[in-house]
């Protein structure tokens, strides 16, 4: 420290020494100024070299090692990185704390702590027993900084400076409108031992304000960042299928609905596609190998199912074992080269718990045609889905509106004869000679004590 300071001294005494040569020189005689730039120049060199050397040491100071935590929040660490290095300068202090209380019951401090040795910011940590005293020992003081130097201080914050191998100190806490956010502590301060006084402690009531409104200001970010992150989470959770991640079945039909909007607003005749797709033999997978098994094998078909389709693709899970495709694309046949890849790429088989399973899928293709709902364009690949499963050859079919007409009309009459056939039954049942037929039947079963006799 003396040698700085003695070299400084001569530094400065050559600069005036050059100066007073120069003035001299130039009263008798001009030229002899030459001889004196010499000394001038090195003078100022060696001036500015120390000024630079300076602030490197200053700065190599202030960039210490800086160690983090992980999941420390970034605008926490920002702000209070800038606190701590201005806690230094402005108290020429050689550490500096700010301890931060938990937000959460049961949580735990994050201390962040700026001194020679380096620089630490959001380590979590348990608050240990000298944090308690300073926050006690703050509260009595009436939350006022308290500046501790000598035996005369408060034992307990000799013991919090104690712990931290600290010399002397001032201690105050950070305060919000809902309440105490935590204690910043700067110690080893240059100042020698009765210098530190009321002045001091109204500077760092400054600084502890300004750090609290800092802190605030990020657990506010904080909260509000979370709270945008649940709503998308809540978002992404309503309009997905938990297990898989693909789009459930009401974000499916959304989109669907929205490219049969585009479609019509482009004046098509044809819109998008839909294929949708079930597993075949599912169930019994499920049942021998469990519901577990199942899953993972559901995961694994989603996976495979996102590598069959393009980037512009929207694949889905409607529900159980049944999936979806919407091919938001008007050009003929995308809809059977699509089901073609999907196909494809299942007769790999899965590996599952050890075990492997071909799992084929039978798709059912159905391509929008003018005015068509979504609702119907997904029932009619339902049912081009189910004429899928019949096929035993290539599982795949398209729905064809003639085709399916006359199918329905199948089943329409089918189901209108057997509710004919009902009918004449009941009216049977119901008629006078039946009632008669019945009425001797039971006549005939009670003369014979309750038994049918039958005669051989």
């Amino acid at each position: 420290m003396l040698e700085a300071q003695l070299r400084s001294r001569l530094l400065w005494l050559a600069l005036a020494l050059s100066a007073v040569a120069t003035l001299w020189g130039l009263l008798r005689s001009p030229s002899s100024v030459l001889v004196a730039l010499p000394g001038i120049a090195l003078s100022v060199l060696l001036f500015r070299d120390r000024r630079l050397a300076s602030k490197r040491a200053s700065s190599q100071e202030m960039e210490a090692p800086v160690r983090s935590s992980p999941a420390a929040p970034p605008q926490f660490e920002g702000g209070i990185h800038e606190l701590l290095v201005s806690a230094r300068r402005l108290f020429q202090a050689d550490y500096v704390e700010i301890l931060v209380l938990p937000q959460k019951q049961d949580g735990p401090v994050h201390r962040n702590v700026s001194s020679r040795q380096g620089e630490s910011l959001m380590l979590a940590e348990p608050l240990v027993e000298t944090d308690e005293l300073a926050l006690e020992a703050i509260r009595r003081s009436g939350r006022q900084p308290v500046v501790v130097t000598g035996d005369a201080a408060d034992p307990d914050l000799l013991r919090v400076l104690e712990a931290r191998g600290l010399r002397n100190g001032i201690i105050g806490i950070l305060m919000a409108s809902r309440g105490d956010l935590g204690i910043a502590l700067v110690g080893d301060l240059a100042a020698e031992a009765g210098e530190l006084g009321a002045a001091d402690s109204t500077v760092f009531a400054t600084f502890c304000g300004h750090a609290s409104v800092v802190l605030e200001i990020a657990w506010l970010g904080q909260s509000l960042a979370e709270l945008t992150e649940m709503k998308e989470r809540l978002h992404h959770q309503a309009f997905h299928d938990a297990l898989t991640g693909l789009p459930n079945r009401v974000l499916f039909s959304e989109r669907v609905a929205a490219a049969l909007d585009r479609s019509r607003s482009a004046g098509s005749d044809y819109g998008p596609t839909v294929l949708l797709l079930d597993l075949d033999n599912f169930k019994i997978v499920n049942d021998t190998w469990g519901h577990a098994a199942g899953d993972d094998l559901l995961v694994a078909v989603a996976d495979r199912l996102r590598l069959a389709i393009r980037p512009t693709d929207l694949p889905a899970r409607l529900g159980g074992d049944e999936f979806a495709v919407l091919l938001d694309d008007i050009s003929p046949g995308v809809g059977a080269a699509a089901a073609e890849r999907i196909s494809l790429i299942f007769t790999e088989p899965f590996h599952v718990h050890d075990r492997s399973v071909v799992m084929r899928p039978s798709v059912g293709i159905a391509t929008a045609e003018r005015n068509i709902s979504a609702e119907q364009l997904l029932r009619n690949a339902d049912e081009a889905m189910y004429e899928a499963k019949a096929d035993e050859v290539r599982h795949v079919a398209s729905y064809e509106p003639e085709s399916h007409a006359a199918t329905r009309r199948r089943g329409a009459f089918s189901s209108s004869s057997t509710t004919r056939s009902n009918a004449t039954r009941s009216n049977y049942a119901s008629s006078p000679s039946c009632r008669s037929r019945m009425g001797q039947s039971r006549r005939s079963s009670h003369s014979s004590g309750g038994l049918t006799r039958r005669t051989v």
